[in-house]
């Protein structure tokens, strides 16, 4: 489909993603904690980037769904930062020391072991997810 619309604009091919997606990045918003109403702008906005950026879509890099749901985690953030710009900046003394306890190092060195070999149990496509999700900010 996101072919069809970076080939031809095709708005039947482009009617039929977003009747599917857009309620999936929705519900996907409101899971990240946004408000029905910015839930809904946020998922107009994910698939008028879809509509715009169609011919950007690598089907070698992402499958359709990762792609979409990449613009619109990202899309998310966004909307997050220009909210949170208002807010007084963080107190310096609040920041976590620069060295962790050494039983805290190899306890995170562990975890991210652990995290690592679900990955790799993981379908390639979900795993990625995962990825895009938490590990490239």
């Amino acid at each position: 489909m996101i072919g069809a619309i970076a080939a031809n604009a095709d708005r039947g091919a482009f009617a039929a993603l977003f009747g599917h997606f857009a309620p999936r990045v929705k519900s996907y918003m409101l899971r990240l904690g946004a408000e029905p109403l910015l839930a809904e702008e946020l998922a107009q906005e994910t698939l008028l980037t879809v509509w715009r950026k169609a011919a950007a879509f690598d089907r070698a890099k992402a499958a359709p769904s990762t792609w979409i749901f990449t613009i619109a985690r990202n899309l998310r953030i966004d909307a997050a930062r220009r909210a949170r710009r208002g807010e007084p900046a963080e107190d310096p003394s609040d920041a976590p020391d620069a060295d962790p306890a050494p039983d805290a190092a190899l306890a995170a060195v562990q975890s991210e072991g652990r995290v690592r070999h679900a990955l790799l149990k993981l379908p390639p496509e979900q795993a990625e997810v995962v990825r895009l999700s938490f590990f490239l900010r």
